[in-house]
């Protein structure tokens, strides 16, 4: 199984002719007593996410949300070399993630990562 061209395929479907797929990572998406596994990336305009099939080697659904961003905030866990990201969003629900900086077979995992707080970052000033 190859996890990489998994996560690529299934973002970059999400994007339109005029979008570029920015920076993609592996990371766990978090909602009350809930998780789930999921890929996650950032175009132009939009947070993309695919989230995977409890065995992880399918898809279950993707979700393409615009980045309009209120706040966002960054901490390390509690678990090492793990981050956990806050997003709170302009309109809709907050999403959070909880992204480790090594995650199987997928390269530039947590170089990736830093792109994807920097593009953060530079989307609220």
């Amino acid at each position: 199984m190859n996890y990489q061209k998994l996560m690529t395929d299934s973002l970059t479907s999400l994007l339109d002719g005029k979008e570029n797929l920015k920076c993609s990572f592996f990371a766990i998406l978090l909602q009350g007593t809930n998780f789930y596994s999921g890929y996650w990336g950032l175009s132009d305009n939009n947070l993309l996410g695919a989230v995977l099939t409890f065995s992880g080697k399918e898809v279950s659904y993707t979700i393409k949300v615009p980045l309009e961003i209120k706040k966002f905030k960054i901490r390390k866990s509690l678990f090492p070399k793990q981050y956990i990201v806050k997003i709170k969003f302009l309109e809709g629900a907050p999403c959070k993630l909880r992204v480790p900086l090594k995650a199987y077979q997928i390269e530039n995992q947590k170089e990736n990562f830093e792109l994807f707080c920097k593009e953060l970052t530079r989307k609220l000033t």
